[in-house]
């Protein structure tokens, strides 16, 4: 029974890890690269980073556009140093629709590369209301007294059945 619980604990994290951690790839649909966003699935407030080889190594940036980013949906994929790869981060909205949505980026006056992002739902915000309070924050000296005095009776009451106990497996 124990090893069950653990085997089905592993099995749910490694579960939730590999959907978290997945990426997402589309092709450009004429097989000249490839476009990738990390995480494939993302909750409102999470970054998702995009990156493409999809623009060729002579495009240094490009103008993306999603509906789930923030603000106006625009963002910038840029060149980095080491490759031909344009990469690019955007915040998903507070408001963004559950479901998939579609990332378009303009390479050129004449190329588009599209991928998707699959929004999971509103991040919770807000006080939790945890339902502690009354006599908590009003107690009077009177009622703090008793609740030590109780706990003080409780307290000499088993000290005094484990020795009464211990006693009486002596004789």
């Amino acid at each position: 029974m124990r090893t069950a619980r653990i085997l089905t604990g592993v099995g749910l994290s490694v579960a939730a890890l590999g959907l978290s951690a997945g990426a997402a790839l589309a092709d450009d649909g004429h097989g000249h690269g490839r476009t990738e966003v990390s995480p494939s699935s993302a909750v409102s407030g999470q970054w998702v980073e995009v990156s493409t080889t999809a623009c060729g190594e002579r495009v240094d940036s490009a103008k993306a556009w999603s509906g789930a980013a923030w603000g106006k949906g625009w963002f910038t994929l840029t060149k980095e140093r080491r490759s031909d790869e344009l990469t690019g981060q955007f915040r998903v909205r507070r408001d963004a629709e559950e479901g998939e949505r579609g990332i378009t980026i303009w390479c050129s006056d004449d190329k588009k590369v599209h991928a998707e992002v699959t929004v999971l739902g509103r991040r919770p915000h807000g006080a939790v209301r945890t339902g502690v309070g009354g006599s908590v924050l009003t107690g009077s000296t009177a009622e703090t007294a008793g609740g030590v005095a109780m706990l003080a009776v409780a307290a000499g009451g088993g000290v005094f059945l484990v020795r009464r106990r211990g006693q009486g497996n002596q004789a």
